[in-house]
């Protein structure tokens, strides 16, 4: 049986007490009028019998008064069970509140759940898209496609650097002057080269398709991401993320830069693709810290 069931029986019970207590009180009052009427009428009272019957019913007043007493302390309880009875339907209430409010919880982390994967796979899809389409034509005019034309586009990018920094060091140490390593401007200049060559422009407006959709999660909140970073993962190439590696390690991704670095996209890249010397800042970058530039000075070259 319920507390609820159980407090309405005891609350029966004290109406039931209260009520008997009201007729034992009827039947005393009017069994007492009906005896002082009979004496009264048979002419057998005389003034200190009434005296007495005063007397009488000042004990009955008495009595009267300790019953309204107890028909108080009665009405005290009856209320003080139906004020239970009420904190009882108002902790009823509040379970129920809260569980639909927990169910309208559930379901509107659900329908967005179900909204970010919609517009997930929509823009999967168009990356998909972009990755089919992707055209690269080298100096020759001679065409690469998809996974060809981002190796061959990082290729030409990446002989650049090497060109520069070879270069570099060949006239700075036939020069007499101290020689800084000038990885950092190198690369910087490597990848403006880049962005600017209007042939990497369809493989430009791919790679910021990654960068958009790496943003895209990072900026949702729908609790464990990793199902959906997978995803992303396995549609992606290891040259890809090798351009957005140098891109985002000469700041040219600007405010994206937090997304790729907070999404562990660069950890997808392997290590051995990136030269040894720039290792360091690959780790630096990965880790959210200061980019290592190396700054140590050669000897003094003679002409």
């Amino acid at each position: 049986m319920s507390d609820k069931n159980k407090k309405s029986e005891s609350s029966l019970k004290l109406w039931i007490i209260a009520g008997l207590i009201f007729a034992a009180v009827l039947l005393i009052f009017g069994g007492f009028t009906w005896v002082m009427i009979e004496n009264f009428g048979s002419g057998k009272v005389d003034l200190g019998s009434w005296a007495n019957a005063g007397a009488a019913y000042g004990m009955l007043a008495a009595l009267f008064t300790g019953l309204a007493f107890a028909g108080l302390i009665v009405t005290i309880l009856l209320q003080r069970e139906d004020l239970s009875l009420q904190r009882e339907e108002l902790k009823e209430t509040r379970k129920v509140l809260d569980l639909q409010r927990e169910e309208l919880k559930n379901q509107s982390e659900t329908m967005k759940k179900q909204q970010f994967e919609n517009s997930f796979f929509n823009l999967i899809n168009q990356l998909q898209l972009k990755f089919n389409n992707l055209i690269y034509i080298d100096d020759q005019d001679k065409k690469y496609y998809k996974s060809e034309a981002l190796n061959e586009c990082g290729l030409n990018t990446y002989s650049f650097m090497r060109k520069s920094l070879a270069s570099t060091l060949i006239y700075e140490a036939n020069a007499k002057y101290d020689y800084i390593d000038p990885t950092e401007s190198v690369i910087n200049q490597m990848i403006d080269n880049f962005m600017d060559d209007s042939k990497n422009k369809d493989i430009l407006e791919y790679l910021d398709y990654i960068i958009f959709l790496l943003k895209f999660i990072d900026s949702e909140s729908i609790g464990d991401k990793s199902t959906y970073l997978d995803f992303l993962k396995v549609q992606i190439t290891q040259s890809s993320l090798k351009l957005i590696f140098y891109r985002s390690l000469c700041g040219q991704v600007g405010k994206n830069r937090e997304a790729i670095i907070a999404t562990g996209a660069l950890r997808w890249l392997n290590l051995k693709s990136i030269v040894e010397p720039h290792r360091p800042y690959y780790e630096a970058l990965i880790n959210s810290q200061p980019i290592p530039w190396r700054d140590h000075k050669l000897k003094e070259q003679p002409l």
